[in-house]
């Protein structure tokens, strides 16, 4: 399962998660076992949405964090209020995919 934002692209495959932030990054890769979190920010009138994979020793961010603060974080994908439900349903995946692991 893959999604893709304005700013990057996210993909689900077996026990890792392969995040590219930008277009000429190469991409990482996360083991399910190393995420903590997911995090999905609604896209408001004026601010963008984000999808952050919490990763274990890795910043984290306040209950207060907006896309501002996502927005330069390897591990989160931003996108626009049409994308939101697919956005929900990739989220919705990973964490099962946790649940399971």
């Amino acid at each position: 399962m893959k999604f893709i934002g304005y700013d990057g692209e996210i993909e689900l495959e077996g026990a890792t998660v392969k995040i590219k932030k930008g277009k000429k990054d190469t991409g990482h890769t996360v083991r399910l076992s190393d995420v903590v979190s997911t995090t999905l920010l609604k896209p408001g009138l004026m601010m963008a949405g984000c999808l952050h994979i919490q990763v274990r020793g890795a910043k984290t961010y306040s209950a207060v964090a907006n896309a501002t603060h996502y927005a330069t974080d390897q591990n989160a994908i931003c996108f626009r209020k049409p994308q939101y439900d697919e956005a929900l349903a990739f989220k919705e995946a990973i964490d099962k995919a946790l649940a399971q692991n």
